[in-house]
């Protein structure tokens, strides 16, 4: 047998001194010890506390402001970030995209397989809590899409914009982060399904019912409407990549 042979087992990674700075802060700020806005000791000061180098904690300064967890500004020295909706967006954006590059690529399916879970969900939702402003801004987004549906890229644009408002009316911004990291990965199904012949139009009667059962208030028919139009934009979307 030659060292060739030989299996060598694969050694776990120990954390280094400024990875564990890194974590104690960031499960500092996830406790609410430290808060949004609140500034930090200077870099001398955290190095007293936990007991490293300068350089060490200038390290995991920076890796935490990379995260966008602490905005580090020079002679200003760093401050927890305050997250708000679009910078939380940018980043499940990016974890979207960037993961259907790779290997262990998100799929269609898996990805679509979350927007079903989550817009039926909010369909029901926005039906109780819409007001008159976002049925308003609804109307205003389908009549917008009726105009633009010959205009394949313009319809794909006001179809998002259709259903991200649907999260808007919900009041929770939670539901508007989630979508917004998903529906531009979303954007080129769009592209290729709003090409394929009468698919606008169904769309555009799809939107008309789920619109008509939120300004009824009606949570049970907005949530049944947005399933059947979502169940068929996937099936729409599987006969074209057979």
């Amino acid at each position: 047998m030659t060292s060739e042979d030989v299996q060598f087992p694969t050694l776990e990674r120990s954390p280094t001194l400024s990875d564990r700075v890194t974590d104690s802060v960031l499960q500092m700020i996830t406790s609410n010890a430290l808060k949004p806005g609140e500034r930090l000791p200077s870099e001398r000061d955290l190095g007293i506390k936990f007991g490293v180098s300068r350089t060490v904690v200038r390290e995991a300064l920076r890796s935490l402001a990379a995260k966008g967890v602490l905005d580090v500004r020079t002679g200003s020295g760093a401050i927890v970030a305050r997250v708000g909706v679009e910078t939380a967006s940018q980043t499940l954006r990016l974890f979207v995209q960037g993961s259907r590059a790779g290997s262990d690529a998100l799929h269609y399916d898996q990805i679509n397989d979350v927007r079903e879970m989550l817009e039926t969900r909010v369909a029901r939702i926005a039906a109780r809590a819409a007001q008159p402003a976002d049925l308003d801004r609804l109307r205003e987004l389908h009549e917008q899409m009726k105009k633009a549906k010959n205009d394949v890229e313009l319809a794909s644009s006001l179809d998002v914009a259709f259903h991200r408002e649907i999260a808007v009316a919900t009041g929770n911004p939670l539901f508007v982060v989630i979508i917004d990291s998903i529906e531009p990965a979303l954007l080129e199904i769009r592209r290729k399904t709003l090409g394929s012949a009468g698919r606008p139009t169904k769309a555009l009667r799809a939107h008309a019912q789920i619109l008509e059962r939120i300004v009824a208030a009606d949570a049970e028919g907005a949530e049944s409407a947005m399933n059947e139009h979502l169940a068929d934009s996937r099936a729409v979307w599987a006969r074209l990549e057979s």
